[in-house]
């Protein structure tokens, strides 16, 4: 078993040791930084022009590109969106018919709690989250 002589010692170490770790973990970003700096991959955005020459992929890249900046999941949203089947699409509408059904439902059973609430305004306020 390992005496300490003084508390101090202990702290001491765990300190000096956390002092040193902090100062790899600076001294690794910095690296690190720095590398992807050179190959210029540090705030930008890959190409897509480069991966799809087709007309609708451009002028989605159009519609795109000026929103990769504000929104990250509006455009991932649309590169989606972009590339679904029209059964897809079919698919993703009923399932939300589906949802907006279900939501109707519980409010109606529960009108003490949502008051009395039509079809209409939770399709607006289903809109808000799109």
């Amino acid at each position: 078993m390992i005496e300490f002589v003084n508390w101090t010692d202990v702290f001491l170490e765990h300190y000096i040791f956390s002092i040193i770790i902090s100062f790899l973990v600076i001294i690794v970003t910095l690296i690190i930084s720095k590398f992807y700096k050179a190959k210029g991959n540090v705030g930008t955005f890959p190409d897509t022009t480069q991966l799809s020459e087709d007309s609708s992929s451009k002028q989605m890249d159009e519609e795109v590109r000026p929103a990769m900046l504000k929104h990250p999941v509006v455009v991932a949203e649309k590169v989606i969106e972009a590339n679904m089947t029209d059964e897809q699409r079919q698919r993703e509408h009923e399932v939300r018919r589906k949802q907006l059904s279900q939501i109707f439902e519980l409010m109606q059973k529960q009108t003490e709690k949502f008051g009395d609430v039509s079809l209409t305004e939770i399709e607006e306020q289903f809109k808000l989250y799109q």
